[in-house]
């Protein structure tokens, strides 16, 4: 009866389950759910212990909803899969890369604002909507150039069917129970699950019909081009020597895709949630893009310039970091705090419990930027901060998805504020990623 009630009660509310567990047991928790034995490890040390220490015996569980949609890519690989991924994948997301990345993503939002300034102001919008569609539009061109501009409408709703069918998946009672019956286990559960597979892998042809398109019309060209795509196209399988297949190309584009938009357009709806509910830190993040760029647009270098604005980022993420679990599989017993964790055991670390420790995070539920201005993280541990994973696993697009936060909250700020409409709730849904429930309705005004 106990692990029913645990059960329905994570349907509903997961964190506060995490956070209720952590509470009352500690860093170690073992609870069953859905028929599964499930390891919830809380706290900087344990998650360091599972995310960088003994992380070869932790492997990442596998989604088949995901891995249909996005193929064998850096962010649904493993073992040394996952390492020619990474190692593909590092150049593309250097820091010297970042500059040629930066001009596309600052035009963007300045598409952005102007489309706001030639409506009517104050109106009201969907945050939630319009910073998902900005960061699309700013993400595939990074990848893919000014190619994807007839795409943006079957892309956005590819994407869309594919999150909501695998959030359902993720938090169905029916597909938990089923992952742990004999002779069923995951990828069986999931090719049961007929309507829902077939809507994810119609959402999956339509990516592969546009990145096929957009990458004949280069070849026809002789012209790979000098984003994202390109340097999957000119890139060689480090193995044979080879060009990369056209399915690989396919599989680390869409991948990238996915794992980028959300993180930024999610990320600037809480942002502009959590600074209409604290003025202070708004005026603060005005004045200091009106003192660093004045009238002009930003590049590259200023997303370290901005230091409050990056600080606001940061917060952001830790009360809503995009990805809120980090799942992984017991490859050989271990022991954890002093308990054994069983080889098979799923284990799970939760980054909005880390974000709110009392240790690392005083008054953990207030926002408050300062805790990332330079010299306050002294003696913080990395784990207690995971909004992009930890360990060799840890987000490769991370400063990519950090700068282009920052500069488009910058364009948008020189030129506006939004509020939350009176009366509107701001509620969580837990799906794939973490995301205001509904489309968070703000009134846009000019400064």
């Amino acid at each position: 009866m106990e692990s029913l009630k645990l059960t329905q009660r994570f349907q509903q509310d997961p964190i506060s389950v995490f956070r209720d567990l952590a509470a009352t047991y500690g860093e170690v928790v073992r609870f069953n759910l859905g028929g599964q034995t499930v390891y919830f490890l809380s706290g900087a040390e344990t998650a360091a212990h599972v995310l960088v220490s003994k992380q070869e015996n932790y492997g990442r569980v596998n989604y088949p909803s995901v891995d249909d949609m996005i193929g064998v890519a850096l962010f649904t690989a493993s073992g040394e899969t996952w390492a020619r991924s990474r190692s593909l994948a590092q150049p593309m997301f250097a820091a010297r890369q970042l500059p040629n990345y930066a001009d596309q993503l600052v035009q963007v939002a300045a598409r952005t604002a102007q489309t706001w300034a030639d409506g009517p102001l104050p109106r009201e919008i969907g945050m939630v909507p319009a910073m998902r569609e900005m960061a699309l539009d700013g993400v595939s061109r990074a990848l893919f150039g000014p190619d994807t501009s007839g795409h943006m409408d079957a892309m956005t709703a590819a994407i869309r069917t594919s999150e909501t069918v695998t959030g359902k998946v993720l938090r169905s009672p029916l597909v938990l129970v089923l992952n742990q019956l004999p002779g069923v286990g995951p990828a069986r559960a999931w090719r049961m699950q007929f309507r829902r597979r077939a809507k994810v892998q119609g959402a999956a042809r339509e990516f592969d019909r546009i990145i096929d398109e957009i990458r004949a019309k280069r070849e026809a060209q002789q012209d790979p081009g000098e984003d994202l795509l390109g340097q999957l196209l000119t890139s060689r399988d480090e193995t044979t020597g080879e060009p990369l297949s056209r399915q690989k190309i396919r599989d680390e584009a869409t991948g990238y895709l996915f794992a980028a938009q959300d993180t930024t357009g999610l990320t600037l709806s809480w942002l502009w949630y959590r600074l209409a509910a604290h003025p202070e830190a708004r005026e603060k993040l005005e004045a200091e893009v009106d003192e660093v760029l004045g009238d002009r647009m930003p590049t590259a270098a200023d997303a370290d310039r901005l230091q409050w604005t990056r600080a606001v980022v940061s917060e952001t993420l830790r009360l809503h970091p995009i990805v809120w679990a980090l799942d992984r599989t017991a490859m050989a017993d271990d022991e954890v705090q002093g308990y054994r964790i069983p080889a098979g055991s799923r284990v799970m670390v939760i980054p909005p419990v880390n974000h709110r420790d009392t240790k690392w995070w005083p008054d953990p539920d207030r926002f408050d930027p300062t805790r990332f201005l330079p010299g306050n993280d002294k003696g913080r541990p990395r784990t207690a901060y995971l909004p992009f994973g930890g360990g060799r696993r840890i987000c490769i697009g991370m400063s990519f998805a950090m700068m282009e936060i920052t500069l488009a909250t910058a364009v948008l700020a020189r030129r506006f504020r939004a509020d939350l409409l009176p009366g509107a709730e701001v509620g969580t849904h837990l799906g794939v990623v973490m995301a205001p429930a509904g489309e968070l309705p703000m009134t846009i005004s000019a400064r």
